[in-house]
């Protein structure tokens, strides 16, 4: 458009001129930078949002989104525009557990076979390319896994909420030239939000709805919010920071470890946790002896209940439990009976240890909040200490997304605990584990080193003291 012969005030033509001119420079830098604007794969068609995000210029980018909107294909673009834009490059994953690595590396292994010049080692969980740049995964569970490393091509961080702001500490400085991105649903206002919040020059926030993207299925959604809680809902759909909303345990990186000592059952004994499964619930069995010491001892589903008992009884006598506490929940009460009939039978086999049996009310909401709490304050002061076996990440992947929400009833402040209502999560590890420390505590009251004798026979001389002095004051 040229002003030349045109009626309108030459200020307004002059503005128009150069909207065209902006817009065609727009235009042009898109066709000359096609990667940053729609991807590095062929297959990777990004929608408005994913765009802002690839196209941003800050060096830290931190995406808080809904579920399924598309936040993992988006990174794995980044991924590869930072490796061939610097060569020879480091950058990293940073995961809270392997587990929740396993959708990225699928990703990136399919994403890696698009690109010509890409390797991926799935033994080392490591994408090398032809320029010398490298991506490699790692876990936030151990303590120290990360030292050593600098990182000069992108730090990202999946699931950034559920990463323990130890670990994001402590790999931050090895970040100090690289991109860093976050990308996660909200999990509570912990160190995510204040960096979602941040007004450094250096940041960028997004966030992605549902309602957003393209890719969800709406009706879906709907049917997922009719059994959520409002504060679940605005998490997993909204992508909103919910003030009520707490991580039950935060941090559980020194609760996992690779031996324990051997003990005698008899000087401390052993408490057991179960969690009895319903419909496509997991029965979980856990055991803790009254050093805090214990392990997950099975996982299992689809059993009937006599089948479910005799396992337990064998369970019991292995390794040597003096007591047994039961979800009381639906079947909880019928199994309870059956351990102590079969206590006090010929059913039982020789040297069977067990001693009482309690059924616990986990559907009590203030019992359930004691109970979860106990634990909370056990793991967080270290004084739990669980064998790392190979039912340990799974108990480990439910502590990290196990929940509480603030509610107020009747006046009275509570906390309402339990995993994210989304479809495949479950607490019952979780359960177990905190049935198991609650029995471990109550072996802890029973046993006679714990117990405070007090000597009475100096109140009783007293006593009979005064009495004395008593008759003879009447006379």
């Amino acid at each position: 458009m040229k002003c030349a012969g045109k009626r309108e005030p030459l200020p307004l033509c002059e503005q128009l001129e150069r909207s065209e001119e902006l817009l065609d420079e727009h235009l042009f830098r898109l066709a000359l930078e096609p990667q940053a604007a729609r991807g590095c794969t062929n297959t990777f068609e990004p929608w408005w949002g994913q765009r802002m995000v690839l196209r941003s210029g800050a060096t830290w980018r931190v995406l808080v989104a809904a579920r399924q909107v598309g936040k993992t294909n988006l990174s794995i673009q980044l991924v590869l525009q930072v490796a061939r834009e610097r060569p020879g490059s480091l950058s990293v994953l940073l995961v809270p557990t392997l587990r929740h690595a396993r959708q990225p590396i699928t990703l990136l292994r399919k994403a890696c076979e698009e690109v010509p010049d890409c390797t991926w080692n799935s033994t080392d969980r490591r994408m090398t390319f032809a320029n010398g740049s490298t991506f490699e995964v790692y876990s936030a569970e151990r303590e120290g896994s990360t030292r050593g490393l600098t990182i000069t091509g992108l730090l990202w961080a999946d699931e950034a909420a559920l990463i323990p702001s130890r670990a994001w500490n402590e790999i931050l400085p090895a970040a100090g030239h690289a991109l860093k991105l976050l990308t996660t649903t909200p999990a509570g206002k912990n160190w995510v939000f204040d960096e979602f919040v941040s007004d450094d020059a250096a940041h960028e926030s997004f966030r992605f709805r549902s309602a957003d993207s393209p890719h969800v299925n709406h009706e879906e959604v709907a049917r997922c919010r009719a059994s959520m809680t409002p504060e679940f809902a605005a998490q997993e759909f909204e992508a909103e920071f919910v003030d009520s909303l707490i991580l039950a345990f935060a941090d559980v990186g020194g609760l996992f470890v690779g031996q324990l000592p051997k003990r005698d059952s008899r000087a401390t004994p052993v408490a057991m946790g179960i969690d009895l499964g319903k419909e496509q619930d997991w029965t979980v069995v856990t055991v803790l002896n009254t050093e805090g010491e214990g392990q997950v001892l099975a996982r299992w589903r689809h059993s009937d209940w006599p089948t479910t008992t005799q396992r337990i009884v064998g369970l019991i006598h292995d390794h040597g439990v003096q007591l047994v506490v039961v979800d009381k929940a639906q079947v909880g009460s019928y199994v309870a009976d059956e351990l102590r009939r079969i206590q006090g039978s010929r059913e039982a086999p020789p040297g069977f240890p067990l001693q009482r049996v309690v059924a616990y009310e986990t559907f009590s909401a203030s019992k359930k909040e004691l109970l979860v709490d106990t634990t909370r304050a056990d793991v967080q002061w270290g004084r739990l200490k669980l064998l790392r076996n190979d039912l340990a990440e799974q108990l480990d992947f439910e502590l990290r997304v196990f929940q509480g929400i603030k509610r107020v009833s009747q006046g009275r402040e509570f906390v309402s605990y339990g995993c994210p209502q989304s479809r495949g999560l479950h607490d019952d590890c979780v359960i177990s584990l905190c049935l198991a420390n609650w029995g471990r505590q109550e072996l802890l009251g029973d046993s006679p080193r714990h117990k405070k004798t007090v000597d009475w026979t100096g109140l009783m001389r007293l006593n009979r003291s005064l009495w004395a002095h008593a008759r003879e004051w009447r006379i």
